[in-house]
């Protein structure tokens, strides 16, 4: 796993597509999370590298294949994850509605390779 902290205190060494195979497509994904709903990104099959970087102001929660609530692990605004991880649905909450894969700053960002 690695982290890339709001002030760059910690960097990703290395580039995803170094290490990881073809990106999945996510499967009808939403905009965005609605404030305070756990929101489920499905991907069109199981990846293995995930990356989410969350651009908001808020702090985004996180589960994997389970619903996302306030007391899930919690990425930080301006925070970033690269995990190694099998998934095949994201689950991501927040207190603020938040575009995802959008083309706006302050949006969340949410890939998977497989």
């Amino acid at each position: 796993m690695a982290y890339v902290g709001a002030d760059g205190s910690e960097v990703v060494s290395g580039a995803v597509d170094e290490y990881a195979g073809a990106q999945v497509a996510l499967v009808a994904p939403p905009a965005g999370l609605t404030a305070s709903v756990d929101t489920a990104f499905a991907f069109a099959q199981k990846v293995y590298h995930l990356w989410l970087q969350n651009n908001s102001a808020m702090p985004v929660g996180i589960e994997f294949d389970a619903a996302a609530s306030a007391g899930s692990w919690q990425v930080p605004a301006g925070g970033a994850l690269l995990l190694d991880v099998p998934v095949g649905v994201v689950h991501l909450y927040s207190t603020a509605a938040t575009a995802v894969n959008g083309t706006a700053a302050g949006n969340v960002v949410l890939k998977g390779w497989a």
